[in-house]
């Protein structure tokens, strides 16, 4: 089990520091006398964030597409049938031949997919908030 526990004005845990202690060259801070605070860990029901909200969370949050992708190993958006409606489930903005362009991971399509200059377009101009996932049906009309 993962125990996540949001920033609250309560004291969940104290501490105290005592110097600094080395490892392999490398500084720390040296701690002591940890004190944790059990009525969070005696009921994990009433947690002001628990697990099911992480999952949650989870599932609405864009994914990271990552290494070195090219937009030539890519495929285009005109190649998606008409009238799909798909689920952008990662994005990676790059910077191709002087222009933004994104490098899209869809929900239920396996290659990635570049976007075209509609795309584009929309996203600079509604100002999307790229850090949740967003749902867009394919109208080539």
């Amino acid at each position: 089990m993962v125990l996540i526990v949001l920033p609250t004005e309560e004291t969940i845990i104290t501490f105290n520091t005592n110097g600094v202690t080395t490892f392999n060259g490398d500084s720390f801070t040296m701690w002591k006398m940890f004190n944790f605070f059990r009525k969070y860990y005696e009921i994990m029901d009433d947690l002001p964030f628990n697990q099911n909200d992480k999952q949650q969370i989870e599932e609405i949050i864009m994914q990271e597409i990552n290494g070195y992708v090219m937009v030539t190993q890519c495929r285009r958006l005109r190649e998606i049938p008409d009238k799909s409606e798909l689920v952008i489930i990662g994005i990676k903005q790059i910077r191709h031949r002087n222009k933004v362009r994104y490098i899209l991971q869809f929900d239920n399509l396996d290659s990635l997919n570049v976007s075209n200059v509609w795309l584009e377009k929309e996203m600079s101009d509604v100002n999307i908030d790229l850090n949740y996932k967003i749902k867009i049906e394919m109208d080539w009309n």
